[in-house]
């Protein structure tokens, strides 16, 4: 009875560690894409931002 909280622990120790490395594999994949992905935002917010000045 006085292990439960330990395996709780353990078990939580696991998922984190798993998450973790989840996490870490997404960014090492998806870090190359950043300055594309930041690129057609930025050219979005250009595009509104010219639209909306016409507007006016």
């Amino acid at each position: 009875m006085k292990l439960t909280w330990l395996g709780r622990a353990a078990g939580y120790a696991v998922l984190v560690v798993m998450v973790a490395a989840a996490a870490r594999l997404v960014w090492e994949l998806l870090r190359p894409l950043l300055p594309t992905v930041a690129g057609v935002l930025f050219a979005l917010a250009a595009l509104y931002w010219l639209f909306s000045w016409r507007r006016m």
